[in-house]
């Protein structure tokens, strides 16, 4: 009888594990790493001042330093060195709109080296997947400003252009679901022609 009721429980798995009856624990599942790339898309509006290239006298447009919208358009690029420090580039498109009444313009381009600095990321939610981390960022570089009037789709009339040194400054939280990442904060600008805005940023890119 015994040996037929050990048959049946092995047959139908409820045998005693062995080594004292206690069942093995799961290993745990590693930690997510903080990310070690990231590349987003950045919108950037705000307000400040452009100096407008003076035009032919015969066309009588305001120009000299007035305040001005500004809009630009950044793609940033940033590699973590070491897991809080590392280094970005940041290519920039925008204009200045001043808020004179006047045709004129101040279109930029501009291409700055970063030095980044993060926050720990927190690491929350299901398996780690959702980050939360602070940002901050110097750049130096060189920006070609141009002063034009348009004159028709994608016509502009240059009066004046130069290559300036330029630089730029901000600050901003990150959010991210596994490798999608959302930025929202506060950027500077400031060029040698001494065009500059402060602007709200809002991006969406990748982390690896």
């Amino acid at each position: 009888m015994v040996l037929v009721a050990r048959t049946a429980a092995a047959a139908t798995g409820d045998a005693a594990p062995a080594g004292g009856g206690e069942e093995p624990k799961p290993s745990p599942s590693p930690s997510p790493s903080p990310s070690w790339l990231g590349v987003r898309a950045v919108a950037e509006i705000g307000f400040g001042q452009v100096t407008l290239a003076p035009p032919p006298p015969v066309t009588g447009y305001a120009y000299g330093r007035h305040a001005a919208l500004a809009v630009g358009l950044a793609l940033e690029g940033e590699g973590w060195l070491w897991p809080q420090v590392g280094l970005g580039l940041r290519v920039d498109s925008g204009f200045y709109a001043p808020l004179v009444i006047t045709p004129l313009e101040n279109k930029y381009s501009s291409i700055e080296p970063q030095l980044k600095w993060r926050s720990v990321p927190k690491l929350f939610g299901p398996r780690g997947l959702i980050g939360a981390s602070w940002r901050a960022g110097l750049g130096l570089g060189v920006s070609y400003v141009q002063t034009d009037e348009p004159c028709g789709r994608y016509c502009d009339r240059v009066y004046a252009h130069a290559y300036r040194p330029s630089g730029s400054a901000g600050v901003g939280g990150l959010l991210s679901f596994g490798p999608v990442a959302a930025f929202a904060g506060f950027g500077f600008v400031l060029d040698a022609s001494v065009d500059w805005a402060a602007s709200l940023n809002l991006g969406l890119g990748v982390e690896l």
